[in-house]
């Protein structure tokens, strides 16, 4: 231990023989898996099957008439396996200025966003991924809200698909749960957030979706349709989004 003088510190400093290296690279290859090719899904495609898109917007506020969105997460999955390698991250120009109040919430500014695409450019590469799929997230609502906003600024045709809301059906699940935040819930279904941006709450939003699979399997809920169903029961939770426009 060395005193390196007032205010400055002290080094210290440890000796070792270091571990040997082992030879050769370690690669993760389902990195690059790519999911199966897969029908549109209807009504009786079970969801241990279900071709789906977890995704997460962040936006300049949560008024789907006035706000815009300012970037755009997704991640592909099939039943409950996810795809890192099927996934989209972009900040957009919201072509409007971002509240402080909102950069302070997901930590995105007006100057991170000025050399951004459009929401029509970011749509475009999104199709794909999103090509015969159902919509998942917490809190979907507010996303298919946003997205056919932006949609109808831009002039694009927008035909909903199916979407699943992960708040929906932990709710149905824990009918006397109070607290929703994604985080809290993916946590109480073992499921640790993995960071702050927006692909990252996509991907907690399709594992936290993975890990209800088997839940809903041992409540008969086995197929889209019944998920769906299922999905409808919080009618308090339903009720809130639609007087804020969500639905």
């Amino acid at each position: 231990i060395a005193d390196l003088g007032a205010e400055l510190g002290v080094l210290l400093s440890f000796s070792g023989a270091p571990e040997p290296a082992a030879a050769g690279v370690e690669q993760n290859f389902s990195l690059n898996d790519t999911p199966p090719e897969a029908l549109p899904p209807d009504e009786e495609t079970p969801l241990a099957e279900l071709p789906a898109l977890a995704i997460e917007v962040e936006t300049t506020g949560l008024s789907v008439r006035d706000d815009r969105i300012v970037a755009i997460g997704a991640v592909r999955t099939f039943g409950d396996r996810i795809y890192p390698a099927a996934s989209l991250e972009e900040l957009v120009n919201p072509g409007i200025m971002i509240p402080p109040r909102a950069t302070a919430s997901h930590g995105i500014s007006d100057d991170m966003v000025e050399g951004a695409r459009t929401f029509m450019q970011v749509f475009e590469t999104m199709q794909p991924l999103a090509h015969a799929t159902v919509l998942v997230g917490h809190g979907i609502a507010f996303e298919m809200a946003m997205l056919k906003r932006e949609a109808g600024l831009a002039g694009l045709r927008w035909d909903p698909p199916p979407a699943l809301c992960t708040m929906m059906l932990v709710a149905a699940l824990e009918p006397d749960r109070k607290e929703f935040g994604l985080e809290t819930v993916a946590q109480d279904f073992g499921v640790e957030p993995g960071g702050r941006g927006v692909k990252s709450k996509a991907v907690l939003a399709a594992e936290l979706f993975s890990r209800l699979i088997p839940l809903l399997a041992k409540q008969d809920v086995g197929t889209l349709g019944d998920a769906l169903e299922f999905a409808g029961r919080p009618k308090h939770l339903i009720e809130k989004q639609k007087a804020a426009g969500w639905g």
